[in-house]
């Protein structure tokens, strides 16, 4: 049986533990920005509800 160092175990170790924490470091990052265009599309979308809601209202009222 191969013997591995122990400092080669502990430098895999923190090289996975480095890897894990940039992948959800990108991760997080790319979520966030999903998020901002996610917000910035459904507020552009309710503004145009609530701008042709009196009208709508209007239409209604006169049905």
């Amino acid at each position: 049986m191969v013997k591995i160092p122990m400092l080669t175990i502990i430098l895999i170790f923190l090289a996975l533990i480095c890897c894990l924490s940039l992948i959800s470091h990108i991760f997080f990052r790319l979520r966030e920005r999903t998020m901002k265009q996610l917000d910035i599309r459904f507020l552009s979308a309710y503004l145009e509800k609530i701008d042709t809601l009196p009208a709508i209202i209007e239409s209604l009222e006169n049905a």
